[in-house]
């Protein structure tokens, strides 16, 4: 028995991390392949993405020809799911909750994670829906909306309206 690593990024054109379900389903797909014994995931230990661990039987199948089945089976999920990731302002914890449940609402949304941090994480049928339709649907709910270009645990500064409102007229104290 031997074991192939490849990490996840390698796999797929869309940044996803090691909980999307994609990982799952492709795990699902390289076990059907004659000669791969099973698959898994391995994480960092900061819980980074990682590799996926492919163990197989090379009297079967080489190592060449699992790796390309995990770039295919990549690319075909990629041409079937969506990924996006986006960052805003950040808002109030029930705020990110409501956009959520609406993001959830949207025909061909999968999964939909917002953080009050601003980190909104989409996962969709790309039959069903598209980014743009997703966008827009974000655009109605949410200000300062933007792709997300850099590292998604950096954020950059955060603002929240209510901490920059004007305080004249308010009878109650913000610490307490």
């Amino acid at each position: 028995m031997e074991k192939l690593k490849l990490e996840i990024r390698l796999l797929f054109g869309s940044e996803i991390d090691s909980a999307d379900d994609c990982i799952e389903r492709m795990i699902s797909m390289l076990k059907t392949k004659n000669g791969i014994e099973s698959a898994h995931l391995s994480v960092t230990p900061t819980g980074q993405s990682g590799t996926v661990c492919i163990h197989f039987d090379p009297a079967v199948v080489s190592a060449s020809e699992v790796r390309d089945a995990a770039l295919k089976s990549g690319a075909s999920l990629d041409a079937t799911y969506g990924h996006l990731l986006r960052t805003g302002q950040a808002m109030h914890a029930r705020r990110a909750s409501a956009i959520e449940a609406n993001l959830g609402r949207v025909g061909g949304v999968l999964e939909a994670v917002v953080f009050p941090d601003g980190t909104i994480r989409v996962e969709f049928d790309r039959r069903q829906t598209d980014e743009a339709t997703i966008d827009q649907s974000l655009s109605r709910w949410t200000k300062g909306t933007e792709e997300l270009k850099q590292d998604p645990h950096s954020h950059g500064a955060k603002t929240s309206d209510h901490e920059s409102h004007d305080e004249t007229g308010h009878d109650h104290a913000h610490d307490e």
